[in-house]
């Protein structure tokens, strides 16, 4: 059901199209906002929900991004160039947001950045000093100075997973599904997810939340161990745990010969521990989804 009180509110979301927009902007309208997307080219039909309006226009052009930000009431600023993706991240990250925070001042700014800025171990909490690793983790920060400095909202994302989702955690579970991952020393690395349902309520809450300049770490309310999010994911896929197991010092050391399997493993090795107790205080955030039922639904 949609709120009476957001009738003619209109919200402009970037990166509407990408892996948890669709989800996003399903549930804003749900809530009740009219949605603007802005997009490089028209979406397959069925992605986003009727009624969404669409406005071509590009991050990297400053002009496009003002003219989206006309007439709205609040941008949800999900668009970014992502760790890994060829382009100019500063131009991506930082421009863009500057642009669009400049266009929509004295608007609601929600933006997505992301649990990279605090680096690797934990936990951490939004006190935790940062220290980003990557070109990636950098230009998010800055540009999250720039949201926070103008009364924005931002929302730190860990890895989010559902049905669109890309990367690391995509192809595991192509890995798991085929049957041919084999599990790397014992899995106590943790790691830090949130379902993008989840992750959608938390940025519906964000665009009515009553505070301004203020910074959210967005989780499903836990940490988890990675073998049991391999065995969650197994289990929404109908799989048994993989048997075959890699002792850590040769996977290491086959990481050092190939260097491409080095960066894979450095990412399956991952601990990050991230808190999300603020938003849940704050915000009255309530994630519905932990691991078994977040990967079913993911996967179904």
């Amino acid at each position: 059901m949609g709120n009476p009180d957001l009738v003619n509110r209109r919200v402009l979301a970037t990166g509407a199209t990408g892996a948890v927009g669709p989800a996003v902007v399903r549930a804003l309208v749900d809530a009740g906002w009219q949605v603007r997307a802005l997009v490089r080219r028209d979406p397959p039909p069925e992605l986003l929900p009727a009624g969404v309006e669409l406005v071509r226009g590009d991050l990297l052009d400053a002009a496009s991004l003002r003219r989206a930000a006309e007439g709205v009431d609040a941008v949800v600023h999900m668009a970014a160039l992502l760790h890994g993706e060829r382009g100019d991240a500063r131009a991506m990250n930082v421009d863009a947001t500057r642009t669009l925070v400049d266009a929509a001042r004295g608007k609601r700014f929600v933006f997505f950045s992301t649990i990279a800025v605090y680096g690797g171990g934990g936990p951490f909490d939004e006190s935790s000093p940062t220290r980003p690793p990557t070109e990636y983790a950098r230009t998010k920060l800055e540009a999250e100075r720039i949201v926070l400095d103008a009364g924005g909202i931002v929302l730190r994302l860990p890895a989010v997973y559902g049905s669109r989702m890309k990367g690391h955690y995509a192809t595991l579970v192509r890995a798991l599904a085929r049957g041919t991952f084999p599990m790397i020393g014992i899995g106590d690395n943790h790691r830090t997810l949130v379902h993008e349902s989840d992750l959608a309520q938390a940025a519906v809450l964000a665009l009515g939340a009553p505070v301004a300049g203020r910074l959210y770490n967005v989780t499903d309310g836990t940490t988890h161990a990675m073998r049991d999010i391999l065995a969650a994911i197994s289990a929404a896929l109908g799989k048994r745990l993989p048997r075959l197991r890699v002792p850590l010092p040769l996977a290491r050391f086959a990481g050092a010969i190939v260097p491409p399997l080095g960066a894979r493993l450095d990412k399956y090795l991952e601990d990050v521990r991230v808190d999300g107790g603020r938003i849940t205080r704050e915000l009255g955030f309530a994630p519905r989804y932990d691991l078994e039922p977040g990967w079913k639904k993911a996967l179904s």
